[in-house]
């Protein structure tokens, strides 16, 4: 199985990790035109104690990332009047990245925290095409996710494990297909 996205979910109601994946296939019939149709699977995780610290950093690190920048894009436009682009601010968490009082953002996937940011920049296209309301900020009390990118095969499923950038090799059961 080749996966193109991944996301990671811990409902803190459950002690339980989920993984969802997801995979864009070619489908010559796809009802709206293109030729791509997105699956997806859903398998319960078994993280080691170690594995679960890392899990538990890039959860934090993806969610400090889209509050920090959702309180900069609001602070962007209040003071100077400028809406931040996702780019804009892709290069600004690089730059945040190298800073000395943020240089623990470097222990986190990198493509997680990349994945932050192009959420909260699709929060803002919904909220700016009537979609949606407000962005909110992120709080730590709710249900802890990611999302990452499968780049360099940095996702792969290997029997009954899944190995995650930056994590590893995680057992797994029950991958069931779900549209």
């Amino acid at each position: 199985l080749h996966f193109g996205q991944i996301a990671i979910l811990y409902p803190l109601s459950e002690e339980h990790h989920y993984l969802s994946l997801s995979s864009t296939l070619n489908h010559k019939k796809h009802p709206k035109g293109s030729n791509a149709m997105v699956k997806g699977h859903m398998a319960r995780i078994y993280p080691t104690q170690k594995q679960q610290n890392i899990l538990n950093t890039i959860f934090n690190t993806s969610r400090f990332a889209y509050n920090y920048f959702l309180a900069e894009r609001v602070r962007s436009y209040k003071e100077d009047g400028v809406s931040l682009s996702y780019n804009k601010t892709s290069s600004m968490l690089t730059a945040l990245k190298r800073e000395k009082d943020h240089l623990w953002l470097n222990d986190s996937d990198s493509m997680a925290l990349q994945e932050s940011l192009r959420d909260l920049d699709k929060a803002y296209q919904n909220f700016f095409k009537g979609n949606a309301g407000f962005p909110r900020f992120h709080s730590k009390r709710n249900k802890q996710s990611y999302r990452t990118r499968n780049q360099k095969d940095s996702i792969r499923v290997v029997g009954n494990t899944v190995k995650l950038p930056k994590v590893g090799f995680v057992k797994f059961k029950g991958l069931k297909p779900f549209e």
